[in-house]
């Protein structure tokens, strides 16, 4: 399944990096695509991903889930 989350904070391609990593965090997460401009982020996922536990790890790394 593909989603499409929007995350605050983000600026730059360190930024893409950063928020790329925390998602591939997730088992069964791929084809992760973010759009610096929205601040969205659309990845597919093999199984539906915890959104309080990415919000939480997002947090921790400066950026926040919307």
């Amino acid at each position: 399944m593909q989603e499409t989350i929007t995350v605050k904070g983000m600026s730059c391609q360190h930024c893409v990096k950063a928020v790329s990593a925390i998602l591939n965090e997730f088992a069964g997460v791929s084809e992760v695509a973010i759009d610096l401009t929205l601040g969205s982020v659309t990845f597919k996922a093999e199984v539906a991903i915890d959104l309080q536990s990415l919000g939480h790890k997002l947090d921790e790394a400066g950026y926040e889930l919307v």
